[in-house]
């Protein structure tokens, strides 16, 4: 089996115009969604198809003019390339043996050498605060150490008995959607590094969701 850590999944989607964008996240959701392969990002890819469909709202919002019209679409923009980010992580991460796991997912990938076996060290979570959207927790990591090529991002509504995973992210800053509203959670980082490094899970942050 490859090592999903000596890949690197593309994130194209960056450059894209919204037309394009639109069209590639269309392909991505259709050929994830709901698909037995991709059960393992299921959350990604919900995550994805519910952004997608936002933008895709606020895009025909916006096509008559109206600056509110237009900042609301570009706020459903960003929303969507962070999910498509989030999901391409996730795809590098779980990589199968077979590469077309990543491309078939209509993302493309290129090798990255491994430079280090140092153990990594452990995240250090900044802030953790409830997000201006209802259900919603955005927060940010002092680090981003040398040799990470990714971070999850897990929470916990029962006090760190479990754990679920809230996202993927590359850099940062990081947003955790779709949470109970006026509950109590505890959030927590881990680093991915080369040679399937991980830290070891970063000090609990309580948050309280609105």
């Amino acid at each position: 089996m490859l090592n999903p850590r000596k890949l690197l999944v593309l994130r194209k989607h960056n450059k894209m115009t919204d037309d394009r964008l639109r069209s590639h996240a269309a392909n991505v959701v259709s050929a994830t969604d709901r698909v037995p392969a991709y059960e393992s990002v299921a959350t990604e890819v919900e995550s994805v198809k519910v952004r997608y469909e936002a933008f895709n709202s606020a895009s025909e919002a916006a096509a008559n003019g109206g600056k509110s019209l237009t900042l609301a679409k570009n706020d459903a923009k960003q929303a969507l390339l962070e999910a498509l980010d989030a999901l391409g992580t996730a795809l590098q991460l779980t990589v199968r043996e077979d590469l077309t796991y990543i491309t078939n997912a209509y993302y493309e990938y290129r090798t990255q050498p491994v430079r280090s076996e140092e153990p990594l060290p452990d995240p250090i979570l900044e802030f953790v605060n409830s997000g201006t959207l209802t259900g919603t927790v955005v927060g940010k990591l002092k680090e981003l150490p040398k040799g990470v090529k990714a971070i999850a991002i897990e929470y916990s509504k029962d006090e760190g008995e479990t754990w679920m995973n809230g996202t993927y992210i590359t850099g940062k800053r990081f947003t955790i959607t779709g949470l109970d509203v006026r509950k109590d959670y505890l959030v927590r980082a881990l680093y991915h590094g080369t040679f399937q490094r991980t830290s070891n899970h970063s000090k609990p942050m309580p948050v309280f969701v609105l």
